[in-house]
């Protein structure tokens, strides 16, 4: 015997609104169940549950798919950008942008690292020498004249 399913409050978030909307529409289009709608837009039904229920993000792809097959008119994708749309950022386009990276170059002085962002060697002069938190390894020093 299935298991009721969850009562769901459309107004608590934008992503429990999203769930009610998708269950809305399987319902409205079949009724379909969790497993039946998944295997037509290419995705487990356990995955369609936690959408349903506000505990699993959708992406924009799984939106239109989800659309096409349930006939809504383009409703979920319109409001995917509203409810989803932030946690999907764009990749870093280079190593340092990663999170958990400094973006402040390291100070190095005779072999010693200074710290981030230090401009001054312990004795005042300036540092020989920058290497930069994404770089594979130490800058050389420059040639003498």
């Amino acid at each position: 015997m299935p298991r009721p399913e969850k009562q769901l409050t459309p107004d608590a978030s934008p992503r429990d609104w999203f769930g009610h909307e998708l269950r809305t529409w399987r319902k409205k289009r079949g009724p379909l169940t969790h497993a039946e709608l998944g295997a037509k837009v290419q995705v487990s039904g356990s995955l369609i549950e936690k959408i349903e229920k506000g505990t699993a993000t959708c992406s924009k792809d799984l939106a239109e798919r989800l659309d096409e097959v349930l006939q809504t008119g383009g409703v979920l994708t319109r409001a995917w950008g509203m409810v989803f749309g932030q946690t999907e950022k764009a990749r870093p386009e280079t190593e340092s942008a990663l999170p958990g990276r400094a973006e402040v170059p390291i100070q190095v002085h005779e072999g010693r690292i200074l710290g981030r962002g230090s401009t001054t060697s312990p004795s005042g002069s300036p540092p020989l020498w920058t290497v930069a938190p994404s770089s594979p390894r130490a800058a050389l020093p420059p040639s003498p004249p």
